[in-house]
């Protein structure tokens, strides 16, 4: 947190202990100075893998395999609500394009009762 606190400060023009010589350090580690995305794309690859290992991209709140996947995904619906009623927002639409990509169900309720639908046929 500190590493991309200072490189931020750097990037603004004030003063930071943040190197021309760390930086190239840092990205030769392959830092990622954006913590919000790393996470997000690890839990989108997480979300991949849970559809790959059973067919579907509704997850459970309480997974035993991706704990905290369940939780991600619904976040994930809630943010595409906001930014949709141009509300303050994470989603983007590049992330809403990526998700799109592997079929993700934006409406678990509707996905649910055609599900059961299908079961009384």
């Amino acid at each position: 947190a500190e590493q991309r606190k200072q490189y931020r400060l750097r990037k603004l023009g004030k003063p930071s202990n943040m190197s021309d010589e760390r930086v190239r350090l840092l990205n030769h580690l392959g830092f990622t100075w954006q913590a919000q995305c790393a996470a997000w794309n690890r839990h989108f690859n997480d979300l991949c893998s849970y559809k790959e290992e059973n067919g579907t991209c509704l997850v459970p709140l309480n997974d035993d395999k991706y704990p905290q996947l369940g939780l991600w995904v619904k976040e994930q619906r809630r943010h595409r609500s906001l930014m949709i009623r141009g509300k303050h927002s994470h989603m983007t639409q590049e992330r809403v394009d990526i998700l799109n990509s592997i079929e993700f169900c934006w409406d678990s309720h509707e996905a649910s009762w055609w599900d059961k639908f299908k079961e009384l046929q």
